[in-house]
C-alpha cells in the first residue's frame, strides 16, 4: 500500500538533497537564493523549491505545467503565479507575549503589541495586526502548547514521554511493533489547501530519512 501512495505522489514533486542550497531555516519552502538573475521568470526555475529540516536542503519541483507560489507556498497554475522573483516569505516578526506588559492577565501580546486572548494565538486564524500570533508556532514558541513532559514523573501505565515522538512504551524494538500509516491529502493546487501541501512534503521529507519499517 505504502509503495503505491509513494509512487502516486512522486507526480507531485520531484525530491532530492541539495547540499549546495544555502539552509534557509524557517521551516518554510524557499527558492533558491542564488540562482541566475536571467532565469528568474523561467518555467524549469519557478517550479523549483526547497526546504531546510535539521541543517539538510530538500529539492522538490511542482509538477509539469505548474509553478511554485512562494507566498502561498503551493503549486498552482502559471498564470497565477506571479512572484518568482519572490525567495522566501516575508520573515513575522516573533510576539512579545507576556512580556508585552498586557494589562489583561488571560491576554498576550503580538509584536507590535496589541493584545489579545491568548487562545488566539496558534489556533491557526490571523488575528494580529502583523500576523505574528499565527507566525511563531513551533513546539518551542507556541504558547498553548502543552508543557514539557517530567521524565522523572511519568511512569508506564500511567503516563509516558518521548521527547522526538520516536520511542515505544516498554522500550520495545520497532520491528517486533506491526505498523500502519494512513494518509490523506487534499488536492494541492487548490489555494485554500496550502498546509496540506506543507504537510505532505514536509512527511516525505521526514519519513524517508527516520522511519525505518517493521515489515508487517
Amino acid at each position: 500500500m505504502f509503495q503505491f501512495f509513494l509512487a502516486q505522489s512522486s507526480n507531485l514533486f520531484k525530491r532530492n538533497t541539495r547540499p549546495s542550497i544555502e539552509c534557509l531555516k524557517n521551516d518554510r519552502f524557499y527558492r533558491d537564493p542564488h540562482r541566475p538573475v536571467h532565469k528568474i521568470w523561467t518555467n524549469t526555475e519557478c517550479s523549483k523549491y526547497f526546504l531546510c529540516l535539521d541543517g539538510d536542503v530538500f529539492e522538490f519541483k511542482c509538477s509539469e505545467g505548474l509553478l511554485f507560489d512562494v507566498v502561498r507556498q503551493i503549486c498552482d497554475f502559471k498564470q497565477n503565479v506571479d512572484n518568482c522573483d519572490i525567495t522566501a516569505e516575508k520573515q513575522i516578526s516573533k510576539p512579545l507575549l507576556e512580556k508585552g506588559g498586557c494589562k489583561d492577565k488571560t491576554h498576550l501580546s503580538c509584536a507590535d503589541g496589541t493584545c489579545l486572548p491568548s487562545e488566539y494565538f496558534c489556533d491557526g486564524s490571523v488575528d494580529c495586526p502583523d500576523e505574528s500570533d499565527e507566525g511563531w508556532c513551533d513546539m518551542d514558541n507556541d504558547p498553548n502548547a502543552a508543557i514539557s513532559c517530567d521524565m522523572s514523573k511519568c511512569h508506564l501505565p500511567d503516563c509516558f514521554c518521548s521527547k522526538d515522538g520516536t520511542l515505544i512504551p516498554g522500550q520495545l524494538s520497532p520491528n517486533m511493533i506491526p505498523q500502519m500509516i494512513t494518509l490523506t491529502f487534499a488536492l494541492i493546487t487548490c489555494p485554500h489547501r496550502n498546509h496540506h501541501h506543507r504537510n505532505h512534503a514536509i512527511f516525505f521529507a521526514r519519513f524517508l530519512i527516520f522511519v525505518k519499517f517493521s515489515l508487517c
